[in-house]
């Protein structure tokens, strides 16, 4: 995450609210008289660098006095219908799906139903017989709980809104109620906010103004090509222009796509905003500081972790965020507030065995297969002074002459005397390298930072939250 000492220069430099802005804070039930601090993800039990943000968000609304607030990306289909358990057998790690939702839901998940078209439903007991180790069986046992005890809260709710109670819940009781964020709010609420109505009349009043907003859109997400994002469709002669919209059909349960030529028959309410209309939107106008992870931010690995351990990662924002940012310059003309990263890499402590990552043995491979071309690496520096003298002379000869060619010959042999004085050592690497690539491709489960938090339990979010109250703790 970037250092915390930032945070409060960058809230003191967010601008003021206008009378839109305020609006729309108050139609999503968030102070004006404070600045709000917010971030959000799909409805799931998260892996643990999603945990980081809920955890990190808590800190810094701690530490800088602000609101804080969580948005459920409530519209966006995620298969919350398993969890992925490891199971150790001696040396080996084989990865198990648990399920927690019955068959229907998970048909309706698969088949690309949003979670807020979805009803709540009863968790699916655990199985028995199914092998896992006892602390996850029980973090497991208190998830289903935890769905359980939201269902009955209130028989209105949409799957999305069982999930987000179940967390929160999970979160208060391992970690504490404080780190609760104060506002909890869903995609779907947009619809009812004015900002969220004038931004859909502005970009489908008309052809020209559609046409406007799809080209602005598609130049903004060229610019940045990591972020992956699909164009929208944009044939004018056609009449074909698509918007950043999806239409969420109550009765099918389908999550459409919105063209120009379609919004006159778009129901009222069924309009949800696609990801840089959302991170916009509230960059714009719901919060003064916004938290993203890695998938909307930035496209930077994260460091890794030893096995049982946190680590709050340091990356900058250069994904989708930028394309956002971009995008609402050119077709609005506006400046969107500043955001941050939070991520985290959280690794289950899964036992002995060596642990090797793909990054590491790929690292090996690629030193093995360098060293034999390469005599500075194995500290011959006559043989890299004589190497490097004899590449200077090639590049300085002529193209296809005798002398060019009978430099390329000295240097081949040098190198070949140079890998016959080393064999034992290159023989080495490249047998060390193939050892660490067999170990990488059964280290797999050991190295997967993508378990839910709950498989973490109390232990592991106790500690990432530590680790967050320390970034801030005289950090602003």
């Amino acid at each position: 995450m970037p250092a915390a000492s930032t945070w409060g220069g960058l809230l003191a430099g967010a601008p003021s609210l206008t009378e839109e802005a305020r609006r729309f804070r108050m139609q999503l039930r968030l102070p004006t008289d404070r600045p709000v601090i917010m971030s959000g993800h799909q409805a799931a039990f998260w892996h643990m660098g999603i945990a980081a943000k809920w955890l990190g968000l808590a800190a810094a609304g701690s530490k800088l006095s602000a609101h804080t607030a969580w948005l459920v990306v409530d519209h966006d289909p995620e298969d919350f219908s398993l969890i992925r358990v490891p199971v150790v057998t001696g040396d080996s790690v084989d990865v198990v799906s648990v399920p927690l939702a019955p068959v229907p839901v998970a048909e309706s998940i698969r088949a690309g139903v949003p979670p807020c078209l979805i009803p709540a439903f009863e968790p699916r007991g655990a199985d028995a017989a199914q092998a896992m180790a006892e602390c996850f069986r029980n973090t497991l046992g208190d998830a289903r709980q935890a769905l359980s005890t939201a269902r009955a809260s209130d028989t209105g709710l949409n799957a999305a809104e069982q999930l987000s109670r179940a967390t929160s819940e999970l979160m208060d009781q391992w970690v504490g109620s404080a780190c609760r964020p104060g506002t909890m709010l869903a995609v779907t609420d947009l619809h009812r906010t004015d900002l969220f109505a004038s931004m859909v009349a502005r970009m489908s009043e008309s052809l020209e103004a559609a046409v406007a907003c799809t080209t602005a859109y598609n130049l903004a997400i060229a610019a940045a090509p990591k972020a992956r994002l699909a164009p929208l469709v944009c044939e004018v002669a056609k009449g074909r222009v698509e918007l950043p919209l999806w239409c969420l059909d109550p009765t099918t349960g389908i999550r459409k796509r919105v063209f120009h030529h379609t919004m006159a028959t778009m129901r009222p309410g069924t309009l949800a905003p696609r990801a840089l209309l959302l991170t916009g939107l509230m960059r714009l106008a719901a919060c003064d500081l916004f938290i993203h992870g890695l998938g909307g931010g930035t496209t930077v690995a994260v460091p890794g972790a030893a096995a049982g351990t946190e680590q709050p990662s340091t990356a900058e924002v250069a994904g989708y965020d930028a394309a956002a940012e971009a995008w609402f310059r050119t077709w609005l003309g506006q400046e969107l507030r500043p955001s941050v990263v939070i991520s985290a890499t959280s690794l289950l402590d899964l036992g002995a065995g060596e642990v090797v990552t793909p990054h590491e043995a790929a690292s090996a491979t690629w030193m093995a297969q360098r060293v034999r071309h390469d005599p500075q690496l194995l500290g011959d520096s006559k043989a890299a002074a004589a190497k490097a003298e004899l590449v200077r002379t090639i590049r300085e000869l002529a193209p296809r002459t005798l002398e060019r060619a009978a430099a390329f010959r000295q240097l081949h042999t040098l190198l070949a005397e140079y890998q016959i004085r080393h064999a034992a050592e290159i023989g080495e690497m490249k047998t060390n390298a193939e050892w660490l690539r067999r170990l990488a491709a059964v280290s797999g489960p050991r190295t997967d930072r993508t378990y839910s938090f709950v498989l973490h339990g109390p232990a592991g979010l106790r500690r990432l939250a530590a680790r967050f109250d320390e970034a801030f703790a005289g950090g602003c």
